[in-house]
């Protein structure tokens, strides 16, 4: 077994923004200006549709190269469906994050359609975040609270 951690770091910085730092990259996270924030960056939920795209690149990649399977492209569009009334706290019997997410990918290949469902059923099962959306992962949540 080959574990590694990985880590980020994060830092409010006012209003609804906030510093993300991992390893050398550095970005905001925030809201737009419609949702009262000041547009520093992405909402985390976009990030968070942005990941399950960019880890099936990663991995589609490296399983297309696997297979076999030449790919000359992949374009991913990724959405979400959010009731901001959930997580706004308007009414809390809505449900706070995403009520469904869809995955459309285009792929340029010659390989034919059975070939590439196979790899896609391959990619999904070896992306790590899709993983984590299929197989529950504990998330224990811990606070140092910083007393003057």
């Amino acid at each position: 077994m080959s574990v590694k951690t990985v880590t980020t770091t994060a830092q409010w910085t006012g209003g609804t923004a906030t510093k993300i730092r991992i390893g050398s990259h550095e970005f905001y996270m925030d809201q737009t200006k419609e949702q009262g924030g000041s547009d520093l960056g992405p909402a985390p939920v976009q990030y968070f549709l942005a990941a399950i795209a960019g880890c099936l690149s990663l991995v589609g990649r490296l399983v297309a190269k696997e297979m076999g399977i030449t790919l000359n492209s992949m374009e991913f569009t990724t959405a979400g469906d959010i009731d901001f009334d959930g997580f706004s706290g308007k009414n809390p019997e809505v449900k706070s994050g995403l009520k469904s997410i869809s995955v459309n990918l285009k792929v340029d290949s010659d390989a034919e359609s059975k070939v590439l469902q196979q790899w896609l059923a391959v990619a999904r099962k070896r992306c790590p975040v899709l993983d984590n959306l299929d197989n529950p992962t504990a998330l224990p949540i811990s606070v140092k609270l910083l007393l003057p």
